[in-house]
């Protein structure tokens, strides 16, 4: 009895050894849950959110700021400043119905626009892809389509002159009749595409 006891003892503590020697497994890198480690990590191409290789997402502020127009410049005036460095690159006008903006460059090409559906500035869905293949407006002055056929939420897409085409949104509400521009963002990465709604 005494060795049958001794016998079990021995066996149980082989098997508690071999346990133990199986648990240094749990320390090392998973390859079979989907975990990846530095040297191997991709990009997430289905969730919308933006890569290094697509470049990096800032915010960007909307209020007041100085705006120039025409070699004016006038300060205290409301719009979006993308790279928030005090100088807004659209001006809000008509009760938050149009947007401004100025050639940005000496030989008067417009390189700052907003994407438009026919003659008036596209209202986005979020998630909507903002990019090279949008249109984007060719004057300096574009409108909103008439508030009836707004949606309660949407998104603006633009293009920007940063370092190169940078491109941008920028959210909206309206509501009973007033419109309110939310918050922008746009791509640091000439050329890239984004999101509406990345940020």
């Amino acid at each position: 009895m005494k060795h049958l006891f001794r016998t079990l003892m021995a066996a149980a503590l082989l098997l508690s050894l071999s346990a133990c020697s199986d648990d240094d497994d749990d320390h090392r890198p998973d390859t079979t849950s989907g975990a990846t480690t530095p040297h191997t990590e991709t990009p997430d191409t289905t969730s919308g959110a933006t890569t290094p290789a697509e470049g990096s997402v800032a915010k960007g502020r909307i209020g007041t700021g100085t705006f120039a127009l025409d070699g004016m410049t006038y300060t205290d005036v409301y719009g979006i400043d993308f790279n928030k460095d005090g100088i807004l690159e659209f001006r809000i006008v008509n009760n938050g119905t149009a947007l401004q903006c100025e050639p940005a460059n000496a030989s008067g090409t417009l390189i700052r626009g907003v994407a438009l559906s026919g003659s008036n500035i596209a209202p986005l869905q979020k998630h909507a892809t903002i990019g090279p293949a949008l249109s984007y407006s060719t004057s300096t002055l574009s409108n909103l389509p008439s508030t009836a056929s707004l949606p309660e939420k949407f998104y603006v897409a633009f293009r920007l002159g940063f370092n190169g085409t940078c491109y941008g949104w920028a959210k909206v509400k309206y509501d009973d009749g007033e419109i309110k521009w939310d918050k922008c963002a746009y791509c640091t990465t000439p050329n890239a595409s984004l999101t509406a709604g990345d940020d």
